[in-house]
């Protein structure tokens, strides 16, 4: 079973009219009850609150046509030694029923169109004339000289034009024929170097074979070379200045006296080495 929820205790006065008093004037703005003076009824929430919407709307459709005709001018700058008279700056006006996005982009437009107008005369000197009112190109006139480029000239009169010196060949040739000229230096450079060697041979001059070439006398000859057969080994030591060597590839036909012996020599060499070593170690 839940709980018991015990009721409002009623405290305070316990008069029935006095507490039907307090409820009617609490419902009094709530219920839809009989009007107190018939002779003047006052106007229903429901038709006031119909009027503001009407006003309402009329202040957003008068301040809509003020924001959406809006005039864009140039303000004149006032600038120090300017003679030149300035061009009229466009003026723009938004048309009735034109949107906020298609006059924007209008204004845009125009803008980039009179950049465009301003380089192409920087660039070529030139003024171009358009009507005012329809902004039609009327015609194109040449620029003229400001003061300060009078006097440039006027002073660059007297003056002497410099004389420009000629520009080396090499820069005015294009990379494959700078490669030319540089093998043919190189090519007439190393035929100068063997200039000096070549000979000449006189009319009937007979030759029986090449020159001999002979080291001077001063030049150091080489006593500790390593070439082949010039080196100090400790075998020849031991052999016999006067003994015969026998070198070369032997070959099939040796006689078998000759194998013998040529066997006992190396033998005889070998045991020589050994000894040798040998001595070498004990010390």
């Amino acid at each position: 079973m839940g709980r018991k929820i015990r009721g409002k205790k009623h405290r305070g006065v316990k008069d029935p009219f006095e507490q039907q008093a307090r409820r009617d004037a609490s419902l009094l703005k709530k219920m839809n009850g009989a009007p107190a003076h018939p002779e003047e009824q006052e106007m229903p929430a429901s038709v006031h609150r119909i009027i503001k919407l009407k006003q309402m709307t009329k202040e957003k459709l008068k301040k809509r046509k003020t924001n959406k005709l809006q005039v864009f001018e140039r303000a004149k700058p006032i600038m120090y030694g300017m003679t030149r008279p300035e061009k009229p700056a466009p003026v723009f006006t938004q048309f009735p029923g034109e949107s906020e996005r298609s006059f924007l982009w209008r204004v845009d437009h125009t803008c980039k169109e009179v950049i465009a107008e301003a380089k192409f005369e920087k660039k070529f000197g030139v003024d171009v004339k358009r009507d005012i009112y329809t902004g039609d190109v009327i015609g194109v006139t040449k620029k003229p000289k400001d003061e300060l480029s009078k006097m440039m000239m006027e002073g660059n009169i007297g003056k002497k034009k410099r004389e420009l010196k000629p520009k080396n060949i090499l820069s005015q040739v294009n990379k494959h024929e700078r490669s030319k000229l540089k093998q043919s230096k190189k090519n007439n450079v190393e035929e100068d170097r063997f200039s000096s060697y070549q000979d000449e041979v006189k009319f009937g001059e007979v030759v029986h074979g090449p020159p001999d070439l002979t080291a001077p006398r001063k030049a150091n000859k080489e006593t500790n070379s390593s070439r082949p057969g010039k080196k100090a080994l400790l075998l020849k030591s031991l052999l016999k200045p006067n003994e015969d060597t026998i070198s070369g590839k032997r070959k099939n036909h040796e006689t078998d006296i000759e194998r013998s012996i040529l066997e006992s020599r190396r033998m005889s060499v070998v045991d020589a080495y050994r000894q040798m070593k040998a001595q070498i170690h004990q010390q």
